[in-house]
């Protein structure tokens, strides 16, 4: 799957700024990336990103920047929700003969799932403030307030 690495600011990104591949850490590669795709689209790379995330945000007329509606990490978290409390009262009821691997059960899948429902580590990753975070964790640790802007996009392999 390919998914992107996007500059996030909260200030306009100069095209001299933007994230390259020396930015990214070497310790992405080692837990989630095969390798980087050589050449980003990134207008197309931007477009499918406000795509995939229509229902939280609203790009302005530039193509660059954006805002988020109000309540949106409660929207797009919602699904991911009852997936993680389904996922949790799942395992709540796994056995000790099957925690122990006496009967089967495939806990290590369960705990994968219950992990990705809160946050999911092989998915868009967002660089903000020169640090690389998921989507996920990022929107959870971020205000949401003003615009955001894009600046450098880059793709990865997992």
């Amino acid at each position: 799957m390919i998914y992107s690495i996007l500059q996030i600011s909260r200030t306009p990104v100069a095209r001299d700024a933007y994230i390259q591949f020396c930015s990214i850490p070497e310790s992405f590669f080692a837990t989630n990336a095969e390798y980087m795709v050589e050449e980003t689209n990134r207008d197309e790379a931007i477009r499918q990103f406000f795509e995939a995330h229509r229902n939280i945000i609203v790009p302005r007329e530039d193509g660059e920047s954006f805002t988020f509606i109000a309540h949106a990490k409660q929207t797009y978290f919602r699904r991911r929700h009852s997936e993680f409390v389904q996922k949790a009262a799942e395992l709540a009821d796994v056995s000790i003969d099957a925690f122990v691997g006496k009967t089967p059960y495939p806990i290590g899948t369960a705990m994968y799932e219950l992990n990705r429902a809160f946050c999911d580590k092989f998915a868009d990753y967002v660089m903000c403030d020169d640090e690389l975070t998921p989507f996920d964790q990022w929107l959870r640790d971020e205000p949401l307030k003003g615009v955001y802007y894009i600046g450098g996009v880059m793709e990865y392999h997992y």
